[in-house]
């Protein structure tokens, strides 16, 4: 299956977040059900290319998707904190890396 990759952090497979975006953007489906549907199946998405995704459409703010992601993905506060933190600190990075 072209959308899905090992991932070599947690060795399992995960679907490319540029699919789960398209799925959430053109075809209405809700993050929400999404990450639901991937954790039955016990795998995830690759939320990096998620948010590129997001940004290159130009129809989402970083603010406004790092916002669904946390809602949709992370339950307990304390890792919506730390998720938010390396999210954070990536984006700090990409927009480093650009200029």
């Amino acid at each position: 299956m072209d959308n899905l990759y090992k991932s070599r952090l947690v060795n399992k497979p995960l679907f490319d977040g540029k699919y789960v975006f398209e799925l959430m953007d053109t075809h209405g489906l809700p993050l929400e059900i999404v990450n639901e549907k991937l954790r039955e199946l016990d795998t995830g998405f690759n939320v990096i290319t998620f948010i590129e995704s997001a940004i290159e459409s130009k129809n989402y703010t970083y603010q406004t998707i790092k916002n669904r992601l946390v809602q949709a993905m992370v339950f307990d506060v304390e890792l919506r904190e730390e998720f938010t933190h390396i999210i954070d600190s990536w984006w700090r990075w990409k927009t480093k890396t650009r200029k």
